[in-house]
């Protein structure tokens, strides 16, 4: 078979398999930066943010990005990160992790991608009551 006959990937799958092995080596090292800290050390930052060094070590897994949809999805019902906190000090926080570990980014992903305006998320989202209330008590303090 020559050269011009031999059959090729398409550029797209060879992307999406160098992405994969990306999002893997990334995973891995952060899971190894942790792994690196004393356990006292591990507790007492966890401590600091509110968790146990198990669930830090978990959160830190899911990388940097784990979070996006909940602020995607903020973005599309016009509040703010800052509206949040302005609500309730440390309420973004907490809905970030939330959002960082819910078991429902395949169906969000799918909803914000194709029906961004479709209420439903409001049934599977852990956040659906905190991004309600803080989207209600911002229109409440924005109106006169």
């Amino acid at each position: 078979m020559t050269t011009a006959q031999t059959p090729r990937l398409p550029v797209r799958i060879l992307k999406q398999a160098g992405d994969v092995a990306s999002r893997l080596r990334e995973w891995w090292r952060r899971r190894s930066e942790l792994s690196t800290l004393d356990r006292c050390e591990l507790e007492r930052i966890a401590n600091d943010l509110g968790m146990t060094g198990s669930d830090l070590k978990e959160l830190a897994t899911r990388g940097p990005h784990a979070a996006d949809q909940l602020h995607e999805r903020m973005r599309l019902l016009g509040i703010t990160p800052a509206d949040a906190e302005q609500i309730a000090h440390g309420l973004m926080w907490d809905m970030e992790r939330t959002c960082a570990r819910c078991g429902q980014k395949g169906v969000c992903a799918r909803d914000l991608a194709r029906r961004p305006d479709d209420p439903s998320w409001g049934g599977y989202c852990p956040n659906a009551t905190a991004i309600t209330a803080v989207k209600s008590a911002m229109h409440q303090l924005r109106t006169p």
